[in-house]
């Protein structure tokens, strides 16, 4: 896993753009699961959050994801992000850590599941 700060930082100088609080659309969501699937053979017992951060760029899609997970018997916070083709069906780079992702500001789009 990679460092929590590390991830965290590129997370909150990777998040600008317009507010937006919606639904996800169909390559959003395809994107959503295919992270969760990327990530979830490195914790036990993954619980995502059904609200997660997105940047879109006209070649990629970043997501970034709360959850939690069992660790040493108790559940701890663990975030991850995934960047997919625009469609969402190609995950091209994940990476995880036990830390939990902020809005850096409120110039973010979060789209629901």
């Amino acid at each position: 896993m990679k460092s929590p700060l590390i991830i965290t930082a590129t997370a909150a100088a990777l998040l600008s753009g317009t507010a937006l609080a919606d639904y996800s659309s169909p390559s959003e969501f395809r994107g959503y699961q295919a992270c969760l699937e990327a990530n979830e053979g490195e914790f036990r017992g993954l619980i995502p959050e059904r609200k997660y951060l997105i940047n879109k760029t006209s070649d990629r899609t970043t997501y970034y994801i709360n959850a939690t997970a069992w660790d040493n018997g108790k559940r701890v916070d663990v975030a991850f992000t995934c960047d997919t083709s625009p469609n969402g069906r190609l995950v091209l780079e994940h990476n995880s850590a036990f830390t939990r992702y902020a809005a850096a500001s409120d110039d973010i789009q979060v789209a629901g599941n």
